[in-house]
């Protein structure tokens, strides 16, 4: 049988790659937005990890998930760009001025490749959580794939509440805010979770590449 997650993740990268490897020649590697996390990956010949690839599969074949999907700290939109391209009504939501303005790029190219694409794909320059009114959490599944960064402990909090207002939420629990070392660190992490009212369990394990767990449903 086919791979089409892959086969479309090909079709992306033919425009995507190319693109990406141009911004970062004319405006450099930190002024495109790709700094080193993304630079490796463009350089490599793909704009998508394997964990993405393998979480687009997991999304398909999950009968109950939901086809709004919100993916939180979204980087260069790769992961959005794929499941819109998917079918499913993707947004990306990005804090990151160079990484954002990288994701429109890309988004604006990729039409030719997929043409109802923009209106498939959002992109959103702004730290979640944001208004509801921007990003309504209601029939939507919020994705966190790779959400490493400085947060206070009330930035935390306020992350995680933006977290239980959806219905589910797919998230790598090792990579949230801060890494875990090793699994032996993960209770401690999904105590975290549970202490704020979201409780998990496994979705896709990965291994060293990503662990994630499935928050909300039934």
């Amino acid at each position: 049988m086919n791979d089409h997650v892959a086969e479309t993740a090909a079709r992306l990268d033919a425009v995507a790659v190319p693109l990406g490897l141009e911004r970062m020649e004319t405006l450099g590697v930190e002024g495109s937005g790709a700094y080193n996390f993304y630079a490796v990956r463009l350089r490599r010949g793909s704009l998508f990890s394997d964990y993405e690839l393998a979480l687009a599969k997991a999304l398909l074949a999950w009968p109950k998930s939901p086809k709004i999907v919100h993916e939180i700290g979204g980087g260069l939109g790769g992961l959005a760009l794929l499941l819109g391209a998917l079918g499913f009504q993707a947004t990306c939501l990005e804090v990151d001025r160079k990484r954002f303005a990288a994701a429109e790029a890309l988004l604006d190219a990729l039409r030719a490749v997929v043409v109802d694409l923009p209106h498939r794909c959002r992109l959103i320059n702004a730290r979640f959580p944001v208004a509801d009114g921007n990003l309504p959490a209601a029939g939507a599944v919020a994705l966190i794939t790779n959400l490493v960064f400085t947060t206070t402990q009330e930035e935390k909090t306020e992350i995680l509440a933006g977290l239980k207002t959806y219905p589910y939420a797919v998230i790598d629990v090792d990579r949230f805010l801060t890494y875990c070392k090793d699994s032996e660190e993960r209770p401690a992490r999904l105590q975290e979770f549970s202490n704020a009212g979201l409780v998990g369990e496994p979705f896709l394990d990965l291994g060293a590449s990503a662990c994630f767990y499935l928050f909300g449903g039934d």
